[in-house]
């Protein structure tokens, strides 16, 4: 199951501590996915929910599936006792701590993740005719993680590429760089065409993250190559 991993945020009303693997970075336009872990690995859990930080809970009433929630998605994992968060189109409101509830009725061993806003690479638009070379800078934050590149929209993007795993596949290839990594796609034909994004993952697999969206577009016959990039609304407040 290609699905990218975790991140769950979290709301309290006193003092909270936070380790390394509770305090995730993402980037505002792009997706994040994480995992909460059971408080109680031998407890069973028929419903679990998710504070978000504007105070709104959801509630995942089905188990080992998908479920849609807007931008937000859960998939509580009842094989691997965890709770799945996905988030798409990051926006500067879904920022801040969120809270996994298992123990309903009295709401006790909450699980607590806080979300900060990173500053990434920006959207980017190629527009090639045989190849394509795409540069992915993660920020030092992310500069020991897992890389990959994968394809499709939010976050059920489908690996291509990975450090931990394949590094060339078929007519993409992915080359560790001083700054971070590039993709370079060969034989580029029209069926090549679509969103791709760069990604890192969490050396624990705790969770997985967007750096930068490329949208790839192919053209016919011109010899020639050219590129732009979007510039974001707006960056994370400094």
């Amino acid at each position: 199951m290609n699905l990218l991993l975790l991140l769950i945020l979290s709301l309290t009303t006193g003092c909270a501590a936070y380790g390394d693997d509770d305090v995730l970075m993402a980037c505002k336009q792009g997706w994040v996915q994480f995992i909460c872990k059971y408080p109680g690995a031998n407890k069973k859990y028929d419903h679990v929910n998710v504070v978000i930080p504007n105070g709104t809970r959801l509630q995942s009433s089905l188990k080992d599936v998908w479920e849609d929630k807007g931008r937000f998605s859960l998939y509580h994992d009842t094989k691997h006792k965890t709770l799945v968060v996905g988030i798409r189109d990051l926006k500067q409101a879904d920022f801040g701590t969120y809270r996994c509830e298992f123990d309903q009725g009295s709401n006790r061993s909450p699980v607590i993740k806080k979300l900060d806003c990173e500053n990434c690479q920006q959207p980017f638009t190629q527009t090639v005719t045989r190849a394509a070379n795409i540069k992915c800078d993660p920020n030092d934050d992310f500069k020991s993680w897992v890389k990959f590149f994968c394809r499709g929209e939010n976050f059920t993007c489908k690996d291509i590429l990975s450090t931990k795993g394949q590094r060339l596949n078929g007519k993409f290839r992915l080359t560790n760089t001083n700054r971070g990594f590039d993709v370079s796609i060969s034989g580029v034909s029209s069926q090549d065409a679509g969103v791709y994004w760069c990604g890192v993952e969490s050396n624990y697999g705790s969770y997985r993250v967007s750096v930068r969206r490329i949208k790839l577009e192919v053209e016919g016959i011109p010899a020639f190559r050219k590129a732009y990039t979007h510039t974001l609304d707006e960056d994370c407040p400094t």
